[in-house]
């Protein structure tokens, strides 16, 4: 330890590889032990989630002497998670090296600046309880010699090394917060690099979505619904978009341009019923995870949630709209069928998302959930009696199978396939603006017989709905 000391840094035990033995044994240990990989695992949670032992006085200027305990904030000489010094990593001429920090207000944000001699790879995200934002690198030194005090809306930060070359920058926030830009500043007439990141203040919600989104960009979650005091919010999900085109005409016609189409009249005819606010997840052709799209239902607070689709099937005979609702068990063989394909969006994009279901455990969450089964239900069939009259259906109009999309514990949900693109009457149909605002109606009219609220202007089923009702 004295030798260590010498050097100018204590030998962290990770680094090394091994744990070090107790001084009056004098005998190599022949493993971690589970007491030690305790500690150590104990150690990596605390650095990935910014929790730390309070750290002595000295530390709040966060200098990286008294970093090093906590982040392995690296002096010139310190030795990093796999026992190779940085001034060794440094002679590759391949990671970047990290020579100054600052820390300054500038006009509503705050700015943390990091000089650089090359541009680093990363990336940021956020994470809640407490509000913390981490920016990983894939392979930079940092060789800061004085780091500034907290400023703005961080009240502290650590950086340091991860494994091998691997760095990381822990922020800790006055509340909650996103980045607002961050760019990197090439190096020009002999200054550093400087990558720049301003953070600026937001609200809970769109702060809440970026963490579960695994993002910190400000551009990235949503501003929160604002309706009126005691409105519904739904929220309208036109499927596929982007690289995922969904399914095809025969004609070269893609699945994602005719729902977004639908979903936007849609969207026009529940405006005009008092008392909703109705958001879209997309409105451009744009791709969206499916956890995604949950996220975005949330983040704006839905009621009701409507994700719209057109299918294929291999015989060109299947034809008319159906409605699905969440099964573990599929009612039927091509509800199971249509619902691992639809589950399989996620792939176009190269980064499959786990196959997680909403986990959530205790009696009153079990009742939720049983709740929010029934509420999809009992919305699929009001969307099935409104649009019958008008519409071809399916000869089984209400389907169940497993849909990842419509997997939200706490949010009624509803999969609309609006009919086959294989199936030339239905083609037909789907590409009639005509057919497209008639069914919007009816399905804009079952939304607000769920909520009880007025038809939406253009229809009249409601109130001969009534009508009949009273009649009997």
């Amino acid at each position: 330890m004295e030798r260590a000391e010498r050097r100018g840094t204590a030998r962290p035990e990770r680094a090394a590889g091994r744990r070090v033995a107790p001084r009056p044994e004098r005998r190599p240990t022949r493993g971690w032990g589970r007491a030690g990989a305790t500690l150590v695992a104990a150690a990596l949670l605390a650095f990935v989630c910014g929790v730390t032992a309070p750290a002595p006085a000295s530390a709040q200027n966060h200098s990286p002497a008294t970093q090093a305990t906590n982040t392995q904030a690296a002096s010139p000489q310190a030795t990093s998670a796999t026992g190779t010094s940085a001034a060794t990593r440094r002679a590759g001429a391949s990671v970047p090296v990290a020579s100054r920090i600052t820390l300054e207000t500038v006009a509503g944000a705050t700015r943390f600046s990091l000089d650089v001699s090359a541009e680093p790879r990363y990336r940021a995200f956020v994470v809640d309880g407490p509000p913390r934002l981490v920016v990983d690198f894939d392979a930079i030194d940092f060789d800061v010699a004085d780091a500034p005090a907290a400023a703005g809306a961080v009240t502290a930060f650590r950086f340091g090394a991860l494994t091998g070359t691997e760095g990381r920058i822990v922020f800790d926030l006055d509340g909650p917060a996103l980045l607002s830009r961050h760019v990197f500043l090439p190096s020009i007439a002999g200054r550093p690099g400087r990558l720049v990141f301003d953070i600026v203040p937001v609200n809970a919600t769109r702060f809440g979505y970026a963490a579960v989104s695994a993002t910190a960009e400000a551009e990235d979650a949503p501003e929160p619904a604002h309706g009126a005091p005691g409105s519904r919010v739904v929220v309208i999900d036109p499927g596929h978009g982007g690289i995922d085109p969904g399914a095809s005409a025969h004609d070269g016609a893609l699945e994602k341009d005719i729902v977004l189409a639908f979903a936007e009249r849609l969207a026009r005819h529940l405006r005009t019923i008092p008392g909703l606010t109705v958001r879209l997840t997309r409105e451009d052709d744009s791709f969206l995870s499916l956890s995604r799209r949950i996220s975005l239902a949330r983040a704006y607070g839905a009621n009701l949630f409507i994700s719209i689709h057109a299918d294929a099937a291999p015989q060109d005979y299947v034809h008319g709209a159906t409605v699905y609702t969440l099964s573990e068990r599929p009612s039927d063989a091509q509800a199971a069928a249509i619902a691992a394909r639809e589950n399989l969006s996620d792939s176009v994009s190269g980064a499959i998302e786990p196959n997680h279901q909403e986990e959530v455990s205790g009696i009153l969450a079990d009742l939720l959930r049983r709740e929010t089964k029934a509420f999809s239900h009992s919305f699929a069939e009001r969307l099935i009696s409104a649009l019958a009259p008008g519409v071809d259906m399916n000869s089984n109009p209400h389907r169940s199978a497993r849909f990842r999309v419509l997997m939200a514990h706490d949010i009624p949900s509803v999969l609309f396939e609006l009919g086959y693109l294989t199936n030339t009457a239905d083609f037909e149909r789907l590409s009639d603006t005509a057919w497209q605002d008639a069914v919007s109606v009816a399905a804009a009219a079952a939304v607000a017989d769920f909520f009880g609220l007025d038809p939406p202007i253009g229809t009249d089923w409601l109130a001969e709905r009534i009508r009949a009702e009273n009649q009997q």
